[in-house]
């Protein structure tokens, strides 16, 4: 019985004849909406409280927000061509838009700055 717990679970209506599914089968169980129903919020909480969400994961969320907050209103008063993340994310969506891939300039090697 406990070798399916992981299999999908389907909640499709019984056949219209209850007689022709033999009550011996262990993949079926017939309950009422309510026990069900509670099983899935069980379930579901169960599978909530065995991976709760991480300060991590939230901090670096919230980190990913203020920063494009941050770009964003930055934009604004610059304007969008005068910030750089701005300006390569539009480039890079024009790009693409045109089946073409968007490559940056990359910055010349130390070295040349030192001759």
């Amino acid at each position: 019985m406990w070798r399916d717990l992981f299999a999908p679970t389907f909640f499709l209506p019984p056949p219209s004849p209850r007689s022709d599914v033999p009550a011996t089968r262990d993949d079926v169980v017939r309950v009422s909406l309510a026990t069900a129903v509670k099983f899935v919020s069980d379930l579901h909480q169960k599978e909530v409280d065995a991976h709760p969400p991480t300060e991590a994961l939230r901090d670096w969320e919230q980190r990913a927000q203020k920063y494009a907050d941050e770009t964003m209103e930055k934009a604004d008063a610059d304007g969008i061509d005068n910030v750089r993340q701005t300006w390569t994310a539009i480039h890079r969506v024009k790009a693409a838009r045109k089946g073409e891939i968007f490559q940056p300039r990359e910055p010349y090697p130390f070295s040349r700055y030192w001759k």
